[in-house]
């Protein structure tokens, strides 16, 4: 709990120093806002409607609800608590609601999201929560450049979560969509990157997943016209 407590404290008082530039950090306006909002965000953890209530409604700021997600998406790493991977979604949908289309952190907001959709569908195996993270996935993607530092990780990432579900549902459409995004990801990473073999061994597994889905095995030792010195003979399937 103390660790929790700090956490809290540091996204709160983060945000509220922001919000006030010309203010000195820790004198008297600032520091009182923090223990009052503090004391308020630790009594609504414990009810998941008043939780709710109090970033969208008292404090109002996507930036604040989005640490919140943060914070509870990384306690459930920890704890894999249903309790933390529910709260972190709720904190970033307000995240995402609080937030308009052409703000530019619409797409880190949503990016999150999908995450901890995909976490919680981990977690539980209900497929609309792997629906919902592939929904916001591709609309992170859009908001994404391929400056980006984390832009390939972002391609692999939604390719691989469309090969996890096909693992589920079967569909082509879902193995071609993972296809898809990790050939993107492949192309634009640079040789020698330490992520190129695991994103090489991903497309690899989705080739294989489609060829024994659909049993047809004709050039699938080149799928990828490209790098098959990465690529090993045996290729296994592993689902993410």
């Amino acid at each position: 709990m103390p660790l929790l407590i700090k956490s809290i404290d540091i996204i709160i008082y983060a945000t509220e120093t922001e919000r006030q530039p010309n203010a000195t950090p820790g004198f008297q306006s600032s520091f009182g806002i923090k223990q009052k909002n503090l004391k308020l965000m630790l009594d609504a953890m414990k009810y998941p409607e008043m939780f709710s209530n109090m970033l969208y409604r008292y404090f109002g700021d996507p930036r604040l609800a989005n640490g919140f997600g943060d914070l509870f998406y990384h306690q459930f790493l920890e704890t894999n608590s249903k309790d933390n991977i529910n709260k972190a979604i709720l904190a970033y949908e307000i995240a995402i609601e609080l937030t308009t289309t052409d703000d530019i952190n619409y797409g880190i907001y949503t990016y999150d999201a999908g995450l901890a959709f995909y976490r919680r569908f981990e977690w539980s195996g209900n497929l609309p929560d792997i629906n919902k993270a592939i929904s916001m996935l591709e609309v992170a993607i859009t908001y994404a450049l391929e400056k980006d530092v984390n832009y390939l990780s972002q391609l692999s990432n939604l390719g691989n979560t469309y090969l996890s579900r096909f693992g589920h549902t079967g569909k082509l459409e879902d193995i071609n969509g993972a296809i898809s995004r990790l050939q993107q990801a492949i192309k634009l990473t640079p040789e020698g990157d330490a992520n190129l073999p695991t994103r090489l061994s991903g497309l690899g597994n989705s080739f294989l997943a489609r060829c024994d889905h659909t049993r047809d095995y004709q050039g699938f030792w080149n799928p990828c016209g490209l790098r098959v010195g990465y690529v090993g003979v045996r290729v296994r399937v592993r689902f993410f």
